[in-house]
């Protein structure tokens, strides 16, 4: 190509420049017609003459229109330094106004855009950046319909749209990678990663041992789909190797009534499904805009499911109207593996995790739906393992549960009938009302073992009359909590293994043995005061008798509301410590009028 003098530069946009500076190519009509012409006719023939060139280069891609149609794409990149940006009206034009569509419609079964850098200690790292693009219409009989990766180094996409590619695996993007720290895929603002097909994994979106980092202001997984033989409608994410480990950071977005990853469909997990040796979390980073995984569609684990040693934390997050066609409609966990969603004063979130505004804007589990009336349905969490599975957690912190429906909230399966390795289910600072059930909250019949600590449990809408609140045959630890549904049983059906209470505010203990309680166990069955429970207000009066029970050792710094959780009521005698029973920590008395009841 001819080299251009510096002084026209500015003027025209396109040039070569000796090695170390970015050289840059304009894809589009009217090759050859002048200095103000595009250099290539094709994306194919620009990004070859950029892997020509040493050093970072720029590529330029006008939008279809009667004179140009990007159609029949089957590009293959091996630039390690490259950007292609998409929306320019012009050849000659600086700016770019909307997105160029790259389709691969009509052309070979491949990618429509496949990048390849492979590793090397010599040469430099893969650093790409994608933008102003829609790659669309790809239909691969291998991995990656819209987006093939095998690369070390980082992806960088934003303002991309993909959408309607078809694989067997990662229809919309397929990412083999080689570690998580050695291939990184990012998203910037406005990535929509929707309706996508795969047969087998991975509908959006197939992490193989890489790592994703997906945010951004309207950045969205929505609307992807596999079989229902399929693993990870929205995101499948999996290690090939405990060498190469997966990692994923989701992070706030969202764009209009859809959350980030919402509207998807698997065979198991249709939100996510993180696998063997997959690090999943989930956190909001902007105060107003909570991550959300919600309207998901699976067999099992409609929001998510994580399967074997691998883990999925969720903070300042939303699981809400996911819909299991079996069981596990927000989550199921299994063969090892472990979820847990907290809010951020719980500990442990990554350092730019913010709380919401208002508090009640996340930290919810609300409105899911398990249809399957099998023992196993859970309209909240499913734990299941094989008999050599490793142990299994569901672990629930200062979160609202409420509104979900199904035969219960909490259930546990296991293929050979009896699990060799016991798994947990765990809720502390939790609240648990207005949950439409066949059955009970919790229904464990695989030595399960069940804690429940400073909870609040009230509201139980259970058709089936008989039933009580807990059903388990493994451990049952309930402390510093209140359960009031007057008129239910509390324990019943399978004797649990070993039950253990303490520091609890009941509407009965009748069913409760009395090995049960130890000594000085603080039980008390009297009305707790809400301060409007048919309005499902259960806030604590200022003269409830949870005031002031328990030990406050464990407690976070917040209740479910964000306001400091142990205050110590200067005129009520603590019994075991200044905790409140339940979810919600009494603000301080002021008036001692108010504690005798008149406000």
């Amino acid at each position: 190509m001819k080299k251009i003098p510096r002084a026209c530069i500015a003027a025209v946009f396109v040039f070569v420049s000796a090695d170390g500076f970015a050289d840059t190519y304009i894809v589009g009509p009217g090759v050859g017609g002048g200095i103000t012409a595009c250099t290539h006719a094709t994306l194919q023939e620009a990004v070859d003459a950029a892997a020509a060139h040493a050093g970072p280069d720029e590529i330029r891609m006008v939008m279809q229109s009667d004179l140009v149609n990007y159609s029949s794409q089957a590009v293959v990149i091996s630039d390690p330094e490259l950007t292609i940006r998409g929306g320019y009206q012009e050849c000659s034009l600086p700016f770019a106004s909307g997105r160029t569509i790259l389709s691969g419609e009509g052309g070979a079964a491949a990618p429509v855009i496949s990048i390849q850098v492979p590793c090397s200690q010599t040469g430099p790292a893969a650093d790409i950046h994608l933008q102003g693009l829609e790659i669309v219409d790809g239909d691969n009989t291998l991995e990656g319909g819209g987006l093939y990766l095998d690369v070390c180094g980082q992806v960088a996409i934003e303002n991309t749209r993909i959408a309607n590619n078809q694989a067997p695996n990662g229809a919309g993007i397929y990412v083999h990678g080689h570690g998580d720290t050695a291939t990184q895929l990012l998203f910037g603002d406005e990535v929509q990663i929707e309706d996508n097909a795969a047969l087998g994994s991975g509908g959006g979106i197939a992490i193989e041992s890489a790592y994703l980092q997906l945010g951004g202001t309207n950045t969205v997984v929505r609307r992807n789909a596999t079989t229902d033989q399929g693993r990870g409608g929205g995101i499948w994410i999996q290690a090939s190797d405990q060498t190469l480990p997966a990692r994923a950071e989701i992070r706030s977005g969202d764009q209009g009534d859809d959350g980030v990853i919402s509207g998807n469909l698997g065979g198991e997990g249709g939100g996510i499904f993180a696998g063997m040796y997959a690090q999943v979390r989930v956190f909001s980073t902007q105060a107003t805009h909570p991550v959300r995984i919600e309207r998901n569609f699976a067999q099992l684990g409609a929001g998510i499911s994580v399967r074997g040693l691998a883990s999925v934390e969720m903070w300042e997050s939303v699981l809400q109207a996911n819909h299991a066609f079996k069981a596990g409609a927000a989550v199921m966990a299994s063969e090892g593996g472990l979820f847990s969603m907290a809010s951020v004063s719980v500990g442990n979130a990554p350092d730019d995790t913010v709380a919401c505004i208002p508090r009640t804007a996340c930290n919810h589990v609300t409105d899911n739906l398990a249809v399957d009336e099998e023992v196993k349905s859970s309209a909240v969490a499913l734990v299941s393992n094989t008999s050599t599975g490793g142990q299994t957690e569901v672990r629930f912190d200062s979160i609202d549960i409420r509104d979900n429906r199904g035969l219960n909230l909490f259930g546990d399966d296991c293929d050979s009938g009896t699990c060799e390795t016991p798994m947990k289910i765990g809720l502390r600072g939790v609240r648990i009302d207005g949950n439409r059930l066949t059955r009970r909250i919790i229904d464990l019949s695989h030595r399960t073992s069940f804690t429940c600590d400073y909870c609040t449990i009230a509201t139980a809408r259970i058709f089936n009359v008989p039933e009580a609140l807990f059903d388990s045959n493994g451990p049952v630890l309930l402390t510093r909590s209140i359960i009031w549904a007057p008129g239910r049983d509390i324990i019943g059906g399978q004797t649990p293994a070993q039950l253990q209470a303490f520091d609890l505010l009941l509407h009965d203990r009748a069913d409760f043995p009395p090995s049960a309680f130890p000594n000085e166990a603080n039980i008390f069955v009297r009305d707790p005061l809400f301060v409007d429970r048919a309005a499902t207000d259960f806030h604590l009066q200022a003269d409830s008798p949870a005031l002031d029970i328990a030990d406050a050792t464990g407690a976070p710094n917040t209740d479910l509301d964000g306001n400091p959780r142990v205050v110590d009521q200067p005129d009520i005698l603590d019994l075991s410590g200044p905790l409140d029973l339940g979810a919600y920590e009494r603000p301080f008395i002021i008036d001692l009028i108010f504690a005798n009841g008149f406000d």
